[in-house]
């Protein structure tokens, strides 16, 4: 589901701007999973929609961030702000797994889960600085 994310997030940043389309998929994976270890007594349909929801939301962020970083970074910085970024990214996917290990470990997915909402949370608060500070 992260492609269709992708292709999504491409599109709507397109139509109604990189930094709403952000916001929205930062906003929308805070939500889901600040929530998601809850929904397990959800009816089995109900779930996997969930489930397919959460994969495409959990990408669409990507292809307008890095696109927004090229639109709002001197064309001489571009090369290294794509980097930091990247950096930044690939960061998140060594801490996440482990920050998520010992929350589940401790207290199950209800516990889990919302780690990933506070890194979504922090996503959404750099997307708000970079617009406001971008002015």
């Amino acid at each position: 589901m992260s492609g269709v994310g992708n292709a999504t997030g491409g599109w709507l940043s397109d139509r109604i701007g990189r930094p709403q389309t952000i916001a929205a998929g930062l906003g929308a994976s805070t939500i889901l999973s600040a929530t998601f270890g809850l929904l397990g007594g959800l009816p089995l349909a109900a779930l996997v929609t969930v489930t397919l929801v959460y994969g495409v939301v959990l990408a669409l962020d990507s292809a307008p961030t890095s696109t927004l970083v090229t639109e709002v970074v001197a064309d001489e910085h571009v090369g290294t702000a794509l980097s930091v970024q990247s950096l930044a990214g690939f960061s998140t996917t060594v801490v996440s797994p482990i920050v998520f290990g010992l929350a589940l470990d401790r207290g199950g997915y209800a516990a889990a889960f919302p780690t990933l909402a506070a890194g979504a949370f922090l996503g959404l608060l750099s997307v708000g600085a970079l617009v406001w500070f971008g002015r």
